[in-house]
């Protein structure tokens, strides 16, 4: 039985070209860094809610005994400091969450700085003596990564790369 073979030409030319795609420096400033904030975003939202029981060096220690009965005493400030429900000491209600968890506040950081490296975060003086337990201040960190978070940023970049592809591929 003979059997016939056709060769689609722009088929094999557009493969031709595809291994030519590479993510280029302006995709990584734009598009994948704003995939990766959105993955960021979400890690640290956790680490809000498990207080640290989701981050590298987690779960944050608990209260010192002196603290908590201060706390229990101004019980006004929420369930924790970092979503205080009325202002204090010039500080806004929820604004350490809303520094590290909203794009659009102005002392949020997320910057791409050189090939594949990025730096997300926020300003803040309060939450950097946390970062690096300061004075009184026991260490609570947002922002480190656990091993399962850096696979949650690869697995970011994976389905950002198969998305890219396929879009180039479309337009070849």
């Amino acid at each position: 039985m003979p059997v016939r073979i056709d060769v689609n030409e722009a088929g094999i030319e557009r493969i031709r070209q595809a291994k030519d795609i590479r993510i280029l420096e302006g995709d990584r400033r734009g598009p994948l860094r704003i995939e990766l904030q959105k993955t960021h975003v979400k890690q640290v939202n956790l680490a809000f809610k498990t207080k640290g029981g989701s981050v590298a060096g987690g779960p944050w220690p608990a209260w010192s005994p002196s603290y908590a009965a201060w706390r229990n005493k101004n019980p006004g400030f929420g369930r924790t400091m970092m979503v205080l429900n009325k202002p204090w000491k010039g500080r806004r209600p929820k604004q350490l969450r809303t520094i590290f968890t909203r794009p659009t506040s102005p002392a949020f950081v997320s910057k791409f700085l050189k090939p594949w490296t990025y730096q997300f975060g926020g300003i803040d003086d309060v939450a950097a003596k946390h970062q690096a337990g300061a004075g009184r201040l026991p260490r609570r960190s947002v922002i480190d990564k656990t091993p399962k978070q850096l696979k949650e940023f690869q697995e970011t970049i994976r389905q950002f790369w198969n998305k890219f592809v396929d879009q180039h591929l479309r337009n070849l």
